[in-house]
């Protein structure tokens, strides 16, 4: 059972990198993010827009969209992993063969989930660091 977190609080003083190529999708996942207390980077919905970002922004821990039109989010997912920034994969299907390995220590929401679940994996992310 997932702990109980206070859904208004739970990412107070988080920023987030936010990465989708679907701009409903990331609007609701940054809406998410700020009723949590927590701030927005983005949205990026390109993989060289991500790319740029992670090198560019600061932030705490990220969402990241499987797929970004034509290509994965799979370069971005590895340099995060390179950096020591937490982040989960929030998609509409599951993860192609080769990006499996950069699941192994993160959290992989199938869309659409519910706000407080997305928040929930966040917090734990963002927890897990501090």
């Amino acid at each position: 059972m997932d702990p109980i977190i206070d859904q208004t609080t739970a990412l107070k003083g988080a920023k987030v990198l936010v990465v989708d190529d679907e701009l409903l999708i990331a609007l609701d996942v940054e809406d998410s993010v700020m009723r949590a207390g927590g701030e927005t980077v983005g949205p990026y919905g390109t993989l060289s827009a991500t790319l740029s970002a992670i090198e560019s922004e600061s932030f705490s821990v990220a969402v990241l969209d499987v797929r970004l039109g034509r290509e994965t989010s799979e370069a971005a997912a590895r340099r995060l992993k390179e950096k020591g920034i937490p982040f989960l994969f929030y998609t509409g299907q599951s993860l192609p063969e080769r990006m499996q390995d950069l699941a192994s220590n993160t959290v992989v929401l199938m869309k659409p989930s519910p706000s407080r679940a997305l928040v929930a994996a966040l917090n734990s992310l963002v927890t897990t660091e501090n």
